[in-house]
């Protein structure tokens, strides 16, 4: 696998991951913006999967 797929793949991570620990760490799981979490968790759960998606695709 090239080494630009896989870096491609940890940036998007890295992404999501940042999304994911923003919401945790604001201590109410959403709670008082729970719309904005959710966009946010969204986010997330898209930069994982397109990471996912640029490790399996073919060349």
């Amino acid at each position: 696998m090239p080494e630009s797929r896989i870096k491609a793949a940890q940036s998007l991570h890295r992404k999501a991951q940042w999304r994911m620990a923003f919401v945790m760490a604001e201590n109410s799981l959403g709670f008082h913006a729970a719309q904005e979490s959710a966009c946010i968790l969204g986010e997330g759960i898209d930069y994982a999967r397109q990471g996912q998606i640029s490790v399996l695709k073919g060349d």
